[in-house]
């Protein structure tokens, strides 16, 4: 084989040249909020005091939670009376929107279900996908209570990124905060943003 010159060259690793600069984007959660203000425990400056200033949210950046551990979880519906007499008793109005998915229903106070009523739930809303229930009153129970209620169905997820009432993390809030227009000022020179959410199912 005749002898060839050669050259090594070591090219610059692409992580270097194209990385994302950070101060172009901004925050990673630009619209993030930390705190709410004492005008919604007290009101004033025209809005009344918060409703259920109990479910006004906290935030806790040194809170830290377990790692998720496997676990059983019990089918309630696959047991329940089908005719539902516990849920849907006389009186109770049932509007089904379309033949197979979503339903309105009215007269009934989930909170006061017996066990058999859970499980009617369960297989209800297994079977018609999307349920309103109107005018229920877990806003007005103790969190605790509500919490309760859902436990009986499965375990809490716990949403970290948004903020909870305080000493209960598995409650997820949509919050606006009083004469809060942040939002309406972040998009009054923009159509983008980088800020990001998840679902919660």
């Amino acid at each position: 084989m005749a002898p060839s010159a050669t050259e090594t060259v070591t090219a610059e690793p692409l992580t270097q040249r194209f990385r994302l600069n950070a101060s172009a984007t901004g925050p990673y959660k630009e619209l993030s909020p930390v705190s709410y203000q004492e005008t919604e425990t007290k009101g004033g400056d025209g809005f009344e005091a918060a409703k259920y200033p109990h479910y006004l949210p906290t935030w806790n950046p040194e809170q830290k939670y377990p790692p998720l551990e496997p676990f059983e979880h019990k089918e309630h519906g696959k047991d329940a009376d089908p005719s539902f007499p516990n849920l849907l008793p006389t009186g109770t109005q049932v509007n089904h929107l379309t033949p197979t998915i979503g339903s309105e229903v009215k007269g009934i106070q989930l909170s006061s279900l017996t066990p058999a009523g859970r499980d009617e739930l369960a297989l209800f809303v297994a079977q018609r996908k999307v349920v309103a229930f109107r005018a229920q009153d877990f806003a007005d129970l103790p969190i605790g209570e509500a919490l309760d209620f859902g436990s009986y169905f499965g375990r809490h997820h716990i949403h970290p990124t948004s903020g909870s009432p305080e000493g209960f993390p598995e409650v997820h809030l949509v919050h606006r905060g009083a004469n809060d227009k942040s939002a309406e000022k972040f998009f009054a020179t923009r159509t983008s943003s980088v800020a990001w959410h998840s679902e919660v199912f």
